[in-house]
């Protein structure tokens, strides 16, 4: 992590010396006259054969391959449904299913300046994106939209722009591998957990694992409901049946070192660690262990995370899923035998392993943001 951290400080002193820009000289330019378009062309999944080339269409990733590619790279998608609007650097040859951008003349405005560029505008593509259950960015409107650049007739705009695509570049690769290292983290955090419940069931620590349904290993915590016009605002978080807070209270009814689990809505089943004190509303259910001499409430909200699909699929109601307790209390967790005493043990090593994974990922998400900010000061500096 501190390799990260390094890196992340290098770009925030070279922040700190950026060169100066003085954007007041800068030229309105409408996209359709300083771009070429290149192919697009959408091939049915049916009819794909697959090879080494990705295939982009409307999404933020690629959303297959084929043997064939329509465009080169160094270039530019700009997703015209779906996630409209969305803009991505694309490297290496692809097929397209979507808008794709070169540059009108390389040595007057180099095609990687021009992706920074339109990235930094990204939002307003989005915003300017019609309709309602798929969104659709047209040609049309990203033909017309005007963005200012340094003056393409002034033979020194080329070193201003390659110097300030170099700048760009340099921050926006931090935050991609920054990214591919919170993803590999996540990943580690499952493979660990799945091998030290393995180790526990194959008798680890002279252990076995041993079935309990729910309601004879927690105790509910306390709940109620408030509506939001009769909040007292405070520091206390308020949950509901999200994955988030829905506000803040004055006051408390459970302590922290709880877990909650969301009763109703979209995010019935949601398995959460809540750390600090905070506010039960009607619609989620606060746990606690019925012993933690026997079994640590940290351990116990590991297992349920890991059974939290479970909890979801048994949620009732269509419109509005609903997981009541009369559903969840004859489930059955796998947990050490709570009446060996060397069971205590194992669970805590288990729950610091973890916790010491959850750390890492937490951190790394951080410096994800702190990239991400990064990249986007720069393209702020330069461009707004």
């Amino acid at each position: 992590m501190e390799f990260w951290k390094n890196i992340l400080n290098n770009i925030n002193n070279q922040r700190k010396i950026m060169i100066k820009v003085n954007r007041e000289n800068w030229k309105e330019y409408k996209i359709k006259d300083i771009v070429k378009y290149g192919k697009s062309k959408n091939i049915p999944a049916k009819n794909r054969v697959f090879g080494k080339y990705e295939f982009w269409q409307g999404g933020t990733s690629n959303s297959g391959y084929h043997n064939e590619y329509n465009n080169l790279g160094k270039s530019i998608t700009i997703s015209g449904g779906g996630s409209s609007g969305y803009v991505h650097w694309q490297e290496n040859k692809f097929w397209g299913s979507c808008h794709v951008l070169y540059s009108f003349d390389e040595t007057k405005l180099p095609t990687k300046f021009l992706y920074h560029v339109l990235k930094w505008n990204e939002h307003y593509f989005k915003l300017m994106s019609t309709g309602t259950a798929i969104t659709h960015f047209n040609k049309w409107q990203l033909d017309s939209y005007k963005i200012k650049l340094p003056d393409l007739e002034d033979p020194n705009s080329l070193k201003l722009m390659n110097e300030i695509t170099k700048r760009c570049d340099e921050v926006e690769l931090a935050t991609k591998l920054a990214t591919k290292l919170a993803t590999k983290l996540e990943e580690s955090f499952e493979k660990t957990y799945f091998s030290a419940l393995k180790e526990t069931i194959n008798g680890g620590g002279g252990v076995i694992l041993k079935d309990y349904q729910l309601k004879d290993v927690i105790k509910y915590g306390k709940r109620k409901q408030i509506v939001k016009k009769n909040f007292e605002e405070g520091i206390y978080e308020y949950w509901g049946g999200g994955t988030k807070p829905t506000g803040f209270q004055k006051y408390f009814n459970n302590s922290g070192n709880k877990i909650t689990i969301s009763q109703s809505g979209a995010s019935a089943g949601y398995v959460h660690w809540q750390e600090k004190p905070f506010f039960a509303g009607d619609v989620c259910h606060p746990i606690e262990s019925f012993d933690e001499t026997k079994l640590p409430t940290k351990f116990l909200y590991y297992v349920l995370k890991w059974n939290e699909h479970y909890f979801q699929l048994m949620s009732i109601g269509s419109a509005q899923p609903n997981l009541i307790r009369g559903k969840m209390n004859p489930y059955k967790i796998e947990v050490p035998d709570l009446e060996d005493p060397n069971s205590l043990k194992v669970m805590n090593k288990i729950t610091n392993n973890l916790d010491n994974i959850v750390s890492l990922i937490s951190e790394s998400k951080k410096l994800i943001n702190q990239f991400q900010n990064s990249y986007n000061g720069i393209l702020k500096k330069y461009f707004e």
